[in-house]
């Protein structure tokens, strides 16, 4: 009687699992579709020149408009008060902004960075600018590399201070745009250098290293979901073109060839979707590892897709050759290429009997190394 009095109790919590799992589905889905319906109003506004024209604050300025006027840009606050994970959450605005534009989701993807340690202390800052996550300039310290900036908006600024990381707001009075940078991708994101003027902060917070780490981790999956969803649309996009165009007899679709370049990349691109997702929910060796695989899968699939193309994928009239940019420029952005091969080395090579903390552990110091280095 006990263990059936046991296994009742495992199926009503594996209920009210799944009942809360769908719920946060949902909710999720419900995000994604109205960061998707932002950025179609933005590219309706903007006449879908946003790839043609040079970066522009007006557009940071029209999206930050759209957003507040949507409801998004209190997301952060929002996740809070349903219960639902801020990561989570977040993937799914990114994913609904980059199914539409990649800039546009590289945009709000700052702006969460700049809000996430606000966010997490409970602070209720102005708008702010993107994190810059202590990018200084290696030929003028006090230059900043600054994520969809635009005139006007205060920059949260990760700075060390001795052994320890500290989160500073520095006010717009204290900021001054040096130059706009000029990107292959996401060109719907300013960026640019930022000269920031030393001297009182409105607000400034003190954070654990091994925060600092998981947040470094999650902004490289989000800009992991950028590479991730350009990728998946190019793919897309060369599914409908390789079903119409006949070349050799037949549909490209039907060439064996053909067919198995699509199904590598779509397989790459589910494989980074379900470590993302896990990596959302909480663990962070997915976490890490969907990040770097997410940019990989990405590009990757986005390249597969301009072959099958052919000449048509490098031309500006498909949107192939954007959606190779922007997956191109997302992947260098989070640095997933690079900065987590030690650590996810070194999460593979980790024993699966060793105890959670050590792997926390090993974890933040591959982090912290890569960071310095």
């Amino acid at each position: 009687m006990v263990a059936a009095g046991s296994t009742t109790r495992s199926d009503g919590q594996w209920s009210q699992n799944s009942q809360q799992s769908s719920v946060g589905e949902a909710i999720q889905e419900k995000v994604r579709a109205l960061a998707s319906t932002v950025a179609s109003r933005l590219l309706a506004r903007w006449r879908g020149t946003l790839d043609h024209c040079s970066p522009s604050e007006d557009v940071a300025r029209d999206f930050d408009e759209e957003c507040a006027h949507a409801g998004l840009s209190g997301l952060l606050s929002t996740a809070r008060e349903v219960g639902e994970r801020t990561e989570a959450l977040g993937a799914a605005a990114i994913r609904g902004f980059a199914e539409v534009d990649g800039g546009a989701a590289a945009t709000f993807l700052a702006r969460l960075a700049a809000s996430l340690p606000w966010s997490h202390a409970h602070v209720e800052p102005p708008a702010v600018d993107g994190w810059s996550a202590a990018c200084p300039s290696r030929r003028q310290q006090e230059l900043i590399w600054a994520w969809g900036w635009r005139d006007g908006l205060a920059m949260t600024v990760c700075v060390p201070k001795g052994d320890t990381w500290w989160f500073e707001l520095v006010p717009a009075r204290n900021l001054e745009c040096v130059e706009i940078h000029q990107r292959m991708g996401l060109r719907a994101c300013p960026s640019a250098w930022v000269r920031v003027y030393r001297g009182q902060q409105e607000t400034a917070l003190e954070v654990a290293n091994d925060i600092l780490q998981h947040w470094r981790a999650l902004l490289a999956a989000w800009w992991g979901v950028i590479a991730l969803t350009r990728g998946q649309v190019a793919l897309d996009e060369a599914k409908k073109y390789a079903s119409t165009r006949y070349q050799g007899g037949a549909v490209l679709v039907e060439h064996a060839l053909v067919q198995e370049m699509l199904a590598r990349a779509q397989a790459g691109l589910m494989a980074a979707e379900v470590l993302l997702e896990r990596g959302f929910s909480g663990d962070s060796t997915s976490l890490t590892m969907g990040a770097r695989w997410a940019a990989r899968a990405g590009e990757e699939a986005a390249r597969m897709a301009q072959q099958i193309f052919g000449g048509y994928g490098y031309m500006r009239d498909y949107p192939v050759e954007r959606c190779v940019r922007d997956a191109k420029t997302a992947a260098a952005a989070g640095g997933v290429l690079v900065r987590y091969r030690p650590t996810t080395a070194e999460i593979a090579a980790t024993p699966e009997s060793m105890a959670s903390s050590e792997r926390e552990e090993v974890f933040g110091q591959g982090g912290s190394r890569c960071a310095r280095e």
